[in-house]
């Protein structure tokens, strides 16, 4: 029987703009400027990726230092 595809990428979204400018002495947060869409999207693939880091057995060595 054939292995599911294993995902290699759990979506994206598009940033309007980031405040402050980013510089080399920037703070630690920031402002990100996104659509509506965009952060209904982001939302979907953060909550995808979790569930899946969720899924390894972080007690065994394989599972903690997956990526």
């Amino acid at each position: 029987m054939n292995e599911p595809a294993i995902k290699k990428t759990f979506g994206g979204c598009n940033v309007d703009h980031i405040r402050p400018a980013l510089a080399e002495d920037a703070p630690k947060a920031l402002n990100v400027v996104i659509s509506f869409e965009d952060a209904m999207r982001l939302h979907l693939s953060l909550g995808q990726v979790l569930g899946k880091l969720n899924s390894y057995n972080r007690s065994t060595k394989a599972g903690a230092s997956r990526r």
